[in-house]
């Protein structure tokens, strides 16, 4: 969400150098007030709705996982055996921490462009962000944008060890089928030896 862009060079201070040497700034507000909304406006549709429709829906999942837990049914938890009762238990928080890192990685992408932003439209830049203007935002952009590499990161490093452990359990399974080729292998060997010396005798 950006308003009318025109020449900003004027903002920037006379020692700092331009990385492309052209400047943009936000302008032609009718008063302060204006663009103070505007920046408000930008913080609640872009992060805090998205932030609680996120944490609601999420918090959601959360609660019916809990509910439709195998181990919470007391007709279906007796006949469970204690691995099973912690693997059930150990997938339900695999489950509550990827909601919750979910979460967080979304607060803390956009959380700095949203200051950032904010800072800027109600005039209360720090001196770093005065000193590099165009620079900091872009940075901040970059994190904010970097959301949609996160999630499926989190989600993989989260189920990596479930997967290692069905990786072991099909080496496990291919080692058994070649055991048990090998055996037929030699039971062949063995039933043809025999034949064999009986021919010979």
């Amino acid at each position: 969400m950006s308003f009318q862009m025109v020449d900003g060079s004027y903002y920037v201070p006379k020692n700092a150098t331009p990385y492309c040497g052209h400047f943009c700034d936000e302008t032609n507000w009718q008063s302060e007030n204006s663009k103070k909304i505007y920046g408000t406006m930008v913080m609640l549709l872009q992060f805090i709705i998205p932030m609680a429709i996120i944490t609601f829906c999420y918090t959601r999942i959360l609660n019916k996982v809990s509910k439709d837990m195998i181990i919470q049914n007391a007709q279906f938890s007796q006949s469970l055996t204690q691995r099973q009762r912690i693997d059930a238990a150990s997938r339900k928080k695999k489950v509550n921490y990827i909601l919750i890192a979910m979460v967080l990685t979304f607060i803390l992408c956009w959380l700095p462009l949203t200051l950032v932003n904010l800072v800027k439209d109600y005039k209360q830049e720090p001196d770093w962000l005065r000193a590099q203007p165009f620079l900091w935002p872009l940075i901040a952009h970059l994190i904010a944008m970097s959301l949609v590499v996160w999630n499926p990161l989190l989600f993989f490093c989260l189920t990596r060890k479930q997967k290692r452990m069905r990786f072991s359990k099909i080496i496990n399974t291919s080692e058994m089928v070649a055991s048990f080729a090998n055996r037929i292998g030699d039971s062949v060997r063995r039933l043809s030896t025999r034949r064999s010396s009986k021919f010979d005798k």
